[in-house]
């Protein structure tokens, strides 16, 4: 209203219609960026989200380490779609995501559930890919098979989290995102709320 009211005011002086510029006189609001902890999907729900994806199948083993590194660290879904083998420390028990959007690399300690999800994604057919893909998370092959025809994500990264809200079928606020940022932006409500 106040920028209406400002513009309005801008207006009359510029056309003659006041002699004044009376958008001067409309007094400015003082507000603090992030004062607030921001709405977003409750931490529950991405507890949910977890038990969607079904473990037996290759498939569900890969979409459940796709899930819950999202919510371990709340990184971007191409961050995820970008994380090689190599950037994989076993050893060191470290994995290595590369910045995205201006901003810094993150080496985060590979976590112990995060550490399990990944094995399992990996001996129920990922190494079975061909040689030339580096991607941690790569598509499930021709007809769901591990076998045959795994390749790069590309956007799938989306399409997996997006479908596990759906079979969720769960109530999110008028123009809540169901995709991966709604996972990042859950991690970082509930990093700001201290939890």
């Amino acid at each position: 209203m106040i920028i209406v009211l400002r513009d309005f005011f801008r207006f009359t002086h510029f056309a003659g219609y006041t002699k004044t510029d009376l958008s001067v006189s409309v007094p400015m609001i003082v507000t603090h960026r992030h004062s607030s902890v921001p709405k977003g999907l409750p931490w529950h729900v991405v507890e949910q989200l977890l038990k969607v994806p079904n473990r037996h199948t290759f498939c569900g083993k890969r979409d459940y380490a796709i899930i819950l590194m999202l919510a371990r660290y709340g990184v971007r879904a191409i961050q995820l779609r970008d994380l090689r083998l190599t950037d994989i420390d076993w050893k060191k028990k470290t994995v290595h995501f590369k910045a995205c959007k201006g901003g810094k690399d993150v080496l985060a300690p590979l976590l112990p559930d995060v550490k399990q999800a990944l094995y399992a994604y990996f001996k129920a057919g990922r190494m079975k890919a061909p040689k030339e893909y580096t991607q941690v998370f790569l598509t499930s092959g021709t007809g769901g098979s591990s076998e045959v025809g795994q390749r790069p994500l590309e956007q799938s990264t989306w399409n997996i989290v997006a479908k596990a809200f759906m079979k969720l079928n769960i109530e999110t606020a008028p123009g809540q995102k169901r995709g991966p940022h709604a996972i990042r932006h859950a991690y970082a409500t509930r990093l700001l709320a201290g939890r």
